[in-house]
């Protein structure tokens, strides 16, 4: 769902999803549209959050409190790297 939205939104951009494996995406783009995107995708994932549990959000509070309330958090580590494959398990370029 949430590479879905992705691609929905994406789609009037000069942006490309290249990989959807389990919980990683990446999205080919230009390199001057890397942090928008990154922002777009993090927007993306909030989105499906609140739509495949309603009342959490993607950066929700403390675990504790998280729990407490019933509610789900997703978490997110996205980054704009210039070469993904020289780039795995390393620091980002940029974080948004």
């Amino acid at each position: 769902m949430w590479a879905v939205t992705v691609r929905a939104r994406t789609a009037d951009r000069d942006a490309r999803i290249v990989l959807c494996l389990h919980d990683e995406l990446l999205v080919h783009v230009r390199e001057e549209d890397a942090t928008e995107m990154a922002e777009l995708v993090s927007d993306c994932l909030q989105e499906t959050a609140r739509r495949w549990a309603p009342g959490t959000g993607a950066t929700g509070g403390l675990a504790r409190s998280a729990a407490a309330s019933g509610r789900v958090r997703f978490l997110a580590d996205i980054a704009a790297v210039r070469c993904w494959p020289t780039q795995a398990g390393r620091s980002p370029i940029t974080r948004p």
